[in-house]
C-alpha cells in the first residue's frame, strides 16, 4: 500500500487527507482488501480515503526485469498521485551482496522519480495494534 497526504490548497494543510492506495492483482480482490483497509483504519481511528488500484499485468509476469518493474510501479504511482504532498513507501530490503549496492540505488531512483516527496519507510514485520 502507498499512502500520501492530498491536499486541496496550496499551503493549506488543514485540508489535506490521508489517502491509502492500494495495488492489487484485479478489481475483484481490490474490493475485499478495500473493506479491509477501511476496517484496519476505522479500529485505529485514522481517517483516510482508501483506494485500489489493480496492478498491470506486466507486473506480475516474471520476463520483466527488476529495474522495469519499478519503472512500471513508478508510473502507476505518477499517474495516481495528483495533488499528493508527500508519500510514504515501503523501503524494499537492501541487497546481500553489497556488489549489488549500486543497482539497489538505481532502483530506488526509478522508484521515486518524478514523484513528490517519499520517504521510503522500512520495518522488519508488518505490526498493527490498537491496545494503548
Amino acid at each position: 500500500a502507498v499512502v500520501s497526504t492530498q491536499s486541496t490548497g496550496v499551503g493549506d494543510w488543514g485540508s489535506t487527507r490521508l489517502r491509502v492506495l492500494a495495488t492489487t492483482p484485479s478489481t475483484e480482490l481490490g474490493m475485499a482488501e478495500k473493506v479491509q483497509l477501511e476496517e484496519i483504519l476505522r479500529i485505529l481511528r485514522i481517517d483516510a480515503d482508501v483506494s485500489t488500484v489493480p496492478l498491470p499485468t506486466q507486473l506480475s509476469a516474471h520476463t520483466m526485469t527488476e529495474g522495469e518493474r519499478y519503472n512500471t510501479f513508478n508510473q502507476l504511482m505518477r499517474k495516481h498521485s495528483t495533488n499528493t504532498i508527500v508519500t510514504f513507501l515501503y523501503l524494499p530490503r537492501p541487497p546481500l551482496d553489497e556488489a549489488d549496492n549500486g543497482r539497489y540505488l538505481e532502483n530506488l531512483s526509478c522508484l521515486s522519480e518524478g514523484l513528490p516527496p517519499c520517504l521510503l519507510v522500512s520495518g522488519l514485520s508488518k505490526v498493527t495494534t490498537s491496545e494503548l
